[in-house]
């Protein structure tokens, strides 16, 4: 495979409000330059696909509301998503191919465990059963099924692509990503032909005027508790850039609306690390039991105990 040049072993990360880096130049400019043209190549079957494109959740009143449009290279159920323009990148884009191949292999797994080897969340949660038992790291497929064994000794995982692409004022909701996702990395593809004030950047919020937004049921804000909300850091969208951070209860974040000239994108290369959470029918009776022991504690001893990863 051709040498994506990513040198994780030197990133040092930020650990507040949550674990995150950010990577300058991250991957080879040959490799990052070849996709980019291979994009731009079958951009028009994008533009074709209207069922994939979705009006902005959040835009400027004042312009024309945006498009977003987001695709998988694999679903959560381990399928192909049907895409005209993932299938054209897939056999004709070299560069696509080998980007793929290598963010979902053992060594990328390796790799972004060992970058956020010294996170209190990962190691205590995620990397940890009851606190004591040490779990050994696996990639698997997105629907493999856990065995009990599985659940007491192992973290299995599983590594997904996404596409996305943001036309001028589209952006996402302040927002946590789903609950079985540990981890998520944003390489920024392309700003060749962007004006000095085109933006399309990422917003790390800071939840420690708001602590109880930690708890599961907070996932969609009010108006109220967006306003508790800190700006910790806003990140420019750059050419080359990698941005990587972790999934926990106090890991809120956004995209604000786009700011972009005619004909430009906030094109987006994602790569997802997740916890497998299929299981078996024995573990799946096991699982029922203990979220009714959650329950118990709860409602009788008001004790509660936080599921969301």
């Amino acid at each position: 495979m051709h040498n994506t040049d990513l040198k994780l072993k030197s990133i040092k990360t930020n650990n507040k409000p949550y674990p995150y880096f950010i990577l300058d130049d991250a991957i080879n400019t040959d490799l990052l330059n070849s996709l980019n043209n291979d994009i731009k190549k079958y951009d028009f079957l994008l533009n074709e696909d209207r069922e994939k494109k979705e009006l902005s959740p959040v835009f400027r009143d004042n312009n024309k509301r945006g498009y977003l449009i987001g695709l998988r290279a694999t679903t959560m159920d381990g399928d192909k998503e049907h895409s005209a323009f993932l299938e054209a990148l897939n056999k004709n884009s070299t560069a696509w191919n080998k980007l793929e191949k290598y963010f979902t292999s053992e060594k990328f797994l390796k790799e972004v465990l060992n970058v956020f080897n010294n996170n209190k969340y990962i190691n205590e949660y995620i990397m940890k059963r009851f606190k004591f038992i040490k779990l050994k790291p696996r990639l698997r497929q997105p629907n493999y099924k856990r065995t009990i064994l599985d659940f007491l000794f192992r973290r299995d995982f599983f590594l997904s692509i996404r596409f996305s692409r943001y036309s001028d004022n589209a952006g996402t909701t302040i927002h946590r990503d789903n609950h079985s996702k540990v981890m998520a990395f944003l390489l920024y593809l392309n700003t060749d032909n962007w004006k000095n004030d085109d933006k399309g950047g990422f917003i790390i919020y800071d939840n420690s005027n708001a602590k109880y937004l930690r708890w599961p049921e907070h996932n969609r804000l009010t108006k109220e508790n967006e306003n508790k909300l800190i700006i910790h850091k806003y990140l420019e969208y750059r050419k080359n850039r990698l941005i990587g951070f972790c999934n926990s209860p106090d890991a809120w974040h956004q995209a604000p609306p786009t700011q972009l000239s005619k004909d430009n994108y906030r094109d987006c290369f994602q790569i997802n690390l997740f916890v497998c959470k299929n299981m078996s029918f024995s573990l799946q009776k096991i699982y029922s039991i203990a979220l009714i022991f959650r329950d118990i504690l709860k409602k009788v001893i008001g004790i509660r105990l936080n599921m969301y990863t």
